[in-house]
């Protein structure tokens, strides 16, 4: 990781992850950071699904589901890990993606269901979006800049103007 850290070419960038954790502050020995964007993840299943017509869900609901999920790293996939472990329910994961839109077409396909930030997913839609009870995993975007860099200019800038403060 130190070898990514000194030859990372960013300056600032948006983290996504689970909420008390950021990967990219894990990557970036964060020195600033401010929280974007902060919102409760919510069960995606194709209309025809029998969970579809569902008010709400509770993790242990989907234990014999199939799930299409990204890749371990990517912080949707951390934070349905981390709040499936914490109920101590172990899950199935069939597909695992590295696209966004794939997940949502074999979601919406039947091939499984997913964990997901409702924004991620276009307004219209085929997939229906279902309240997880209980414990949710929680999913945010936090701008982060590495305490090793300074900032340049534009990145600086661009900083003031997202947030509104000075670095």
């Amino acid at each position: 990781m130190s070898g990514y850290r000194a030859r990372s070419p960013f300056r600032l960038c948006a983290g996504m992850g689970a909420k008390g954790g950021c990967p990219a502050a894990e990557v970036f020995w964060l020195d600033v950071g401010h929280e974007l964007l902060n919102e409760t993840m919510t069960l995606a299943c194709a209309a025809d699904h029998p969970l579809a017509e569902k008010a709400s869900v509770s993790l242990a609901d989907l234990r014999d589901q199939d799930f299409v999920d990204g890749h371990r790293d990517w912080g949707i996939r951390i934070a349905s890990d981390r709040a499936f472990a914490a109920a101590g329910i172990e899950r199935h994961v069939a597909f695992e993606i590295n696209d966004l839109q794939t997940i949502l077409d074999l979601v919406a396909a039947g091939l499984g269901v997913a964990i997901l930030p409702r924004s991620l997913a276009p307004l219209r839609t085929r997939l229906r979006f279902v309240r997880l009870r209980g414990r949710p995993p929680r999913w945010n975007v936090t701008l982060v800049a590495p305490a090793h860099l300074e900032l340049s200019a534009a990145a600086r800038a661009f900083y003031e103007m997202v947030v509104g403060e000075s670095t």
